[in-house]
């Protein structure tokens, strides 16, 4: 077998092993091995021509092509068919990114850190090191590498998982790489802000000052109990104003029993302890850490507020304390670095200056959207309705701008639309479907497709209703169950069509033709599947009759199974 027959295989087999190896460098984006072809670390294409600066965090510019590029990253391995909302989601956690990596840069130069040859080198040894930790407890777990294993054993147990390569060779590559994707255009920024970030993590590790006292009582466990104040037949500002009550009754805890039992109807006065931990790691619950045992206080909760009080405080250091605690330590001061660094990191974006008014919507729909659960009806319906007017008045600077507001118009619509009376529905149906329209000049939505349909026959604008159904049967290029579902729902509004009669006769016909050919399509789909998974198990089979390096002998050598 040929070098090049060899190397064809392993580049549809794709590596596994190589990759678990330097998994952690993947991850971040930093490189990726320069052994698997077709697998290279490029940034995704560039970003609209002629970007402009859409925000300035901490002084330092965030640009359109910023986000442009970090949505291309995200969009990789997504379906091409995904929902508005995830869409708009998608976006607005680009846009968060951008401004984050923008605040990252704001850090490290007001702390004097910048990236040079050595400090990259330095992390990609850094990430290296855990990556071959990771691959040593893997080994071991595999029962391929026994517990204690000297480094020499390591090597050789290494060499075998990942075609003959030594820890140190793919050491010296991974640095060969990175450095060279430093004086590549198209991975140098990606390098550059993962190890910008390293740096900066490391920075705060080094200026964070812990107690044994502190990692110690980070331990204990404290043990509360809830009362909520979320009846969905009140306002917020009603169960507010319910829990502030309640909490001025309580009288800091003494008359807890009293005041559960006159506003926890159908709720259990329990118990619930809490590691201090996972207390400091959630935001909502820091008010308890203030509290001393037998306190009460009023804690923001995502569905709307409750009352906890502090029953107790118990000191439960591991039963290993005193022998790692020095490393218990580390860890601690890992993460109180981190929680420091995400501080100022979210302080500088909130007090970010906005450029451009269509990617601020477009973030701040996203996150509209993720903080309806728990709203009212009418509070959600405000919120959007405002949302809407503010988009109106927007004129985007460019196609990402403009695909980020017919997202947001079209989920601000979608989330009060259905609880408006018919009557307010019918004054709004045609702009619910500009908006529905607007969203597929920008992403395949099965979902859009047949929400325009049922709009335009719900207005009786038969003939552009059978349009849309056409439309939605042409588009579905689904063959698994996601297109099976989509053939259903189209099937299920076609047989109500053909009863209602309204719909002309001819424009059901094209649906259904469009149908019958999808069938067809859907087989030929599965034969060349069924193809495509017997080429690979015969490139399977072919691998594993290679011998352990992978070469051929040598001209005149003897063909045996040891070489």
């Amino acid at each position: 077998m040929s070098i090049s027959k060899i190397r064809s295989l392993f580049e549809n087999r794709g590596c596994q092993a190589l990759l678990i190896v330097v998994g952690v460098l993947t991850a971040v984006g930093l490189t990726l091995p320069s052994a698997c072809p077709g697998l290279g670390a490029n940034g995704p294409d560039s970003g609209p021509q002629g970007a402009t600066k859409i925000a300035e965090v901490a002084g330092v510019p965030v640009t359109s092509e910023a986000v442009f590029q970090q949505y291309q990253m995200a969009k990789q391995g997504q379906p091409s068919a995904n929902s508005p909302m995830f869409e708009l989601n998608t976006l607005g956690q680009s846009i968060d990114s951008a401004m984050r990596d923008a605040a990252l840069k704001a850090l490290a130069s007001q702390k004097g850190l910048r990236v040079t040859d050595e400090s990259a080198k330095k992390v990609v040894n850094q990430f290296l090191d855990e990556a071959f930790k990771t691959q040593r407890t893997r080994l071991i777990a595999d029962k391929k590498l026994k517990e204690g294993a000297t480094e020499a054993e390591f090597v050789e147990a290494f060499k075998k998982e990942n075609n003959g390569r030594s820890p140190d060779e793919v050491r010296k590559d991974q640095v060969d790489s990175v450095a060279k994707g430093l004086t590549d255009p198209a991975r140098k920024a990606g390098i550059e802000a993962e190890v910008l970030r390293t740096m900066v993590q490391d920075w705060y590790q080094a200026s964070v000052s812990v107690t044994e006292e502190q990692v110690k009582a980070s331990y204990d466990q404290l043990t509360v109990r809830r009362l909520t104040f979320q009846d969905p037949a009140k306002s917020a500002e009603a169960n507010r104003k319910d829990a502030e009550a309640a909490l001025s009754e309580a009288g800091g805890g003494a008359n807890w029993a009293a005041v559960f039992a006159k506003n926890g109807k159908g709720q259990k006065d329990e118990p619930r302890p809490y590691g201090r931990a996972v207390m400091e790691g959630e935001e909502a619950l820091q008010p308890l850490l203030e509290l001393k045992a037998g306190g009460v206080t009023l804690i923001e909760e995502p569905g709307g507020v409750a009352l906890y009080k502090l029953d107790k405080i118990e000191s439960k250091p591991p039963a290993d304390w005193e022998t790692k605690k020095g490393e218990l330590t580390e860890q601690y001061k890992r993460t109180q670095a981190m929680k420091k660094m995400e501080s100022d990191i979210e302080a500088a974006v909130k007090a970010a200056v906005w450029r451009d008014e269509g990617y601020r919507l477009s973030a701040e729909a996203a996150k509209e959207w993720r903080q309806n659960f728990g709203k009212s009806p009418a509070e959600i319906r405000e919120t959007m309705e405002a949302l809407i007017k503010q988009i109106d008045a927007v004129q985007p600077s460019d196609g990402l701008s403009r695909q980020g507001l017919a997202l947001a118009k079209y989920v601000a619509f979608d989330s009060f639309f259905n609880q408006l009376t018919p009557k307010e529905q019918a004054d709004l149906r045609e702009q619910q479907v500009a908006s529905l329209q607007a969203v597929l000049e920008f992403t395949e939505s099965p979902e859009i497709r047949l929400k325009v349909y049922d709009s335009l026959l719900a207005s009786e604008d038969w003939e552009a209703a059978g349009e849309a159904l056409l439309d939605a049967a042409t588009h579905n290029g689904l063959f698994d169950s996601s297109g099976e579902t989509q053939v259903a729902q189209i099937r299920k509004r076609l047989e109500a069509a053909e009863k209602a009669g309204k719909i002309e006769k001819a424009a059901l016909d094209a649906v259904k033709k469009e149908l019958s050919d999808w069938e067809a399509r859907k087989k030929e789909d599965e034969l060349a599947r069924k193809e495509e998974e017997a080429n690979q198990k015969k490139i399977e089979s072919e691998l594993d009759k290679l011998d352990e390096t992978g070469a051929e002998p040598k001209e005149g050598q003897p063909k045996t199974k040891s070489n």
